[in-house]
């Protein structure tokens, strides 16, 4: 009878139905709520709402597709630290899409800068399908994907869709450490390192490949960063995550305004958005002189990593510099726990809790699992999360900066984010 009534629903929110909303109302005590919901021949999305409330939704793109977001409701950065001021995290400050977009000649378009009253993040590193980025329960997530088009991907849904940016992917670290609620993930190709009794279940390999990724969602409710079936999940391993706003050009720190990143047009590489930090919190041209970057403290190895690095005001220790083939070990590249990463030169009030607010700097020792990865003689774009394989290095605080834009891999992932268009 059960399969009956879902068999009336179109196929993708059929999918979400068995694979989630089964699944939460039996861990949860509201069986018998999705079965009236399910009687009266509910729309999916409605009966999501109710049983979730309202916490979780499926939203529809230009092609009337089906993802499985969560709504994250605007929060003050006091709100996490008292290291912080009373404003929006910048998660937030990415205002109504349309009416604050940088275009790629550069010209501003409409009103000042607004706050959002929630941001919708995928529940799921996301599949593929028609040509965009879904994000549903129970599949192989999409991998082998490039900074640009996991982009594109992202792009096709429309209006306010658009790569989950890094202030996105910070606010979301930033709640999980308040509350103490650090996601665990599939780490060590189905389980948690720390937590063995933990399992998944594993996709099934394409041909060549030897995966240890996991479908999306099967892990338990803590491999979401609220540790229930209402968070976001996969944010601790199983694929690594391209984000939107945050780059490097050989060492040097890119960003996007917090108002402008989440606008597909200045996502891209080309757009006129980028700029540099300065020391004193301001943004500055990317040809500026005195800006932030990440340096090696000493002269790097000839291959593989180091600990040996910081935040300085410029690059004395350029790796093009130092590097040799070495058969056998990757190219140089710095490597260290986030939690142990400090910035070497005076910073103003205004910078450093800016750079904290998106997981750039640690607020505390305590900022922990995930590492952190750089080489600065390339362009890199940013990829958080960790792998399936990362063990105890992968963690909702990983970011790797070492990995070029066009760099493909079958660890390699994304979602996609949804703010509201201004005229809708």
């Amino acid at each position: 009878m059960l399969q009956q009534r879902l068999s009336a629903y179109p196929f993708l929110e059929q999918g979400i139905l068995e694979h989630f909303a089964l699944r939460y109302a039996a861990e949860t005590g509201q069986a018998g709520l999705l079965h009236r919901l399910l009687l009266k021949k509910m729309p999916a999305k409605d009966i999501v709402e109710q049983l979730t409330g309202y916490t979780n939704t499926i939203l529809y793109d230009n092609g009337g597709l089906p993802s499985l977001m969560v709504r994250i409701p605007l929060y003050y950065l006091n709100e996490i630290s008292s290291v912080f001021e009373s404003v929006p995290h910048p998660m937030f400050r990415t205002a109504k899409e349309a009416a604050s977009c940088i275009s790629l000649k550069g010209r501003s378009k409409g009103p000042a800068m607004q706050s959002v009253p929630w941001v919708y993040i995928s529940k799921y590193q996301n599949v593929l399908l028609e040509g965009r980025a879904l994000s549903l329960p129970g599949k192989n997530a999409g991998n082998f994907l490039s900074y640009d088009e996991a982009l594109d991907f992202c792009r096709a849904k429309g209006p306010g869709w658009h790569l989950m940016t890094n202030y996105e992917w910070a606010g979301l670290a930033l709640l999980s450490w308040k509350n103490h609620t650090l996601p665990r993930g599939n780490n060590d190709s189905g389980t948690d390192i720390f937590h063995p009794e933990d399992s998944c279940t594993l996709s099934t390999p394409a041909p060549g490949e030897h995966s240890g990724r996991a479908l999306t969602g099967s892990g338990p409710a803590a491999w979401s960063h609220d540790h229930t079936l209402r968070g976001v999940f996969d944010c601790n391993g199983n694929l690594a995550e391209w984000v939107g706003g945050l780059r490097m050009e050989n060492g040097k720190l890119l960003f996007l305004d917090p108002e402008q990143a989440a606008c597909s047009d200045s996502q891209r590489r080309e757009s006129s958005g980028w700029k540099t930090l300065k020391a004193d919190g301001s943004f500055a041209p990317p040809s500026a002189a005195h800006a932030l970057y990440f340096d090696y403290t000493c002269m790097p190895p000839a291959a593989g990593g180091t600990p040996d690095f910081h935040m300085a005001g410029g690059c004395s220790h350029p790796q093009k510099q130092y590097e040799r083939p070495c058969p056998g070990m990757d190219r140089t590249y710095g490597h260290k726990p986030f939690s142990s990463f400090s910035c070497s030169l005076p910073l103003s009030e205004k910078a450093r809790q800016f750079l904290k607010a998106a997981c750039i700097l640690p607020l505390g020792r305590d900022c922990a699992p995930g590492d952190l990865y750089f080489r600065n003689d390339q362009e890199s774009a940013a990829l958080r999360g960790g792998h399936w394989y990362h063990g105890a290095s992968a963690g909702i605080f990983w970011l790797n900066l070492a990995h070029e834009p066009e760099y493909r891999a079958e660890r390699i992932g994304f979602r996609c984010a949804y703010t509201e268009p201004a005229d809708s």
